[in-house]
């Protein structure tokens, strides 16, 4: 399950360095394209989309849901 995961991360961060690349051949600056604290948080985001997804599909959000103590 976690290589699917990771599987999954990878393919979604595909475009994210598509875009990089194509920003820095329009520039034609190094420094044009995205920062590495750029990668890293929207790696984050995509990570945390792919397992939400993973989650819902496996059922386990609904359990750990069900724990939360209602007011």
């Amino acid at each position: 399950m976690i290589r699917f995961i990771v599987v999954i991360s990878m393919l979604c961060m595909a475009p994210v360095r598509h875009l990089d690349r194509a920003l820095e051949a329009r520039g034609q600056d190094p420094e044009a394209g995205l920062t590495t604290l750029e990668y890293v948080i929207l790696g984050a985001l995509v990570l945390a989309v792919v397992v939400t997804v993973a989650a819902v599909i496996t059922g386990n959000l609904e359990s750990w849901a069900n724990q939360i103590p209602s007011p």
